[in-house]
Formats: structure tokens, C-alpha cells, sequence
């Protein structure tokens, strides 16, 4: 009965397992089912000092300056610019 509100509707799946990339839930701002307001999350994450980030996009930026090794592949100009002023490798494939 909890879920029969999400049924017939899309909703975004939270990834798990290696792939969750939140380790602890701060603070939430909405109601349960309420899909017509703008619920809030804060969260925050632990990262591996080991941990790398592979990206072509700038918008990924703050998880690239998060990780301990940063990786720009096949870079948008804006992170390619940026990369290479933090020294970051850039990778290239046709």
C-alpha cells in the first residue's frame, strides 16, 4: 500500500551498491508522496583517497575536484581549459 502512489509514474532510481555515492543523509525538506512540491536533500559522501573520476562534461567539475584522481577524457573546451591548469591528465580517443 506504501507504493501504490508510484504506480503509472516515472520515478528516478537511486542507485546501489559501488555506485551509491551518498554515505549519509543530513537533512530532507518534503512529504512522502508529495510529488507537486520541490523536496530538498543534503547529504554527504566519504571518498576513497584512492578514488578516481573519469568525465568529459565541466559540469561534472565538483566530483572531479572531489576525487583524489581526476581524469578529463575526451574533454568539453571549458574542461579541458580547466584540466590542464590543475594538471589533471586528459585523455583523447577518436
Amino acid at each position: 500500500p506504501d507504493y501504490a502512489i508510484y504506480r503509472n509514474r516515472r520515478v528516478s532510481r537511486i542507485p546501489n551498491g559501488a555506485l551509491l555515492l551518498m554515505s549519509r543523509v543530513r537533512h530532507i525538506e518534503g512529504q512522502p508522496g508529495d510529488f507537486d512540491a520541490q523536496p530538498r536533500l543534503w547529504s554527504e559522501f566519504d571518498v576513497p583517497t584512492d578514488a578516481w573520476f573519469y568525465s568529459d562534461s565541466y559540469s561534472d567539475l565538483p566530483l572531479l575536484e572531489t576525487v583524489g584522481h581526476p581524469v578529463a577524457v575526451n574533454p568539453d573546451l571549458r574542461l579541458a581549459r580547466h584540466a590542464r591548469r590543475c594538471g589533471w591528465p586528459i585523455e583523447s580517443f577518436t
